[in-house]
């Protein structure tokens, strides 16, 4: 879902300051990029090409101009959908749990300067050494 913020915020001033023949990957949400602005910096050879995995409008309208070029590439929003990819995320799931559960630090914190902040109002039940 995109947000005002968000909505086109690569447009044809955007796609103007990017390096000549620059190759534009989205695969964040399909109206990030104001498509029509896109289409006339591939006509013009501006962008070199793009690899989109989302689009404005899903599925891509068959009578899309993006559906001309052959420097286009389209995939489907699916990667997390492997089996390789499912039972990663369920393993890596149970594993946060049982760190957690156990009183451990799980080892892909994101923020660890809360860790610092956490022994200190909690003391060794942070580190897992006691309850």
């Amino acid at each position: 879902m995109w947000t005002v913020k968000t909505y086109h915020m690569i447009g044809s001033r955007e796609l103007g300051l990017m390096k000549e023949g620059v190759i534009l990957v989205n695969t964040a949400r399909g109206a990030v990029i104001d498509e029509s602005a896109l289409v006339d910096a591939l006509r013009s050879r501006k962008i070199g090409a793009a690899g989109l995995d989302v689009m404005e409008q899903e599925p891509l309208p068959a009578d899309s101009a993006l559906r001309q070029f052959n420097n286009v590439t389209f995939t489907t929003h699916v990667a997390r959908y492997s089996q390789e990819a499912v039972e990663t995320l369920y393993r890596s799931g149970a594993e946060i749990g049982a760190d957690m559960l156990s009183g451990r630090w799980v080892p892909t914190i994101v923020n660890p300067e809360v860790r610092d902040k956490a022994e200190a109002r909690w003391g060794a039940f942070a580190d897992g050494s006691e309850q």
